[in-house]
């Protein structure tokens, strides 16, 4: 058995190392941003029922303003978020200002944010329009809706 010794010893350390025992952490992923909802509607509810918001997604040529409404999870640093419609045609109709979110850098387990486009805006233009969503400056959402 004293023969054998050394071998048993390197086996062991070998074993240590590569496989059995791993002194390794591994970190889950970053799990990024998500969207939970990402809605059009003709209806901003106040006191913040977007169950309600949900089911009222039909817009018409005749609504005062239409609403695109994002929910996005998982927040961690300072955003800035801004929208850029499209009619019918593809041309932009509404290019918003950036909205700064989260100015602490605080986690945020979410945050809803919308922009609007009035009717004045949308010149009660029936058809297949489109809004893109841009999150630090980067395209982040897009969503196709019509204006019945």
């Amino acid at each position: 058995m004293k023969r054998y010794k050394w071998f048993y010893v390197i086996l062991l350390c070998y074993l240590i190392s590569n496989g059995c025992i791993n002194f390794k952490i591994d970190l889950p992923d970053d799990p990024g941003w998500g969207i939970e909802f990402f809605i059009i509607s003709n209806y901003l509810d106040n006191d913040k029922n977007y169950e309600k918001v949900l089911k009222t997604e039909k817009v018409k040529s005749t609504d005062e303003f239409i609403y695109s409404i994002i929910k996005i999870l998982n927040i961690e640093k300072k955003v800035n978020v801004s929208w850029v419609w499209y009619d019918p045609d593809n041309k932009i109709a509404k290019k918003s200002s950036a909205t700064e979110v989260n100015s602490n850098s605080n986690f945020l387990e979410y945050f809803v944010i919308w922009d609007s486009i009035s009717r004045s805006q949308f010149n009660e233009k029936k058809g297949k329009w489109s809004v893109s969503v841009f999150v630090n400056g980067e395209f982040f959402a897009y969503k196709k809706f019509v204006i019945h």
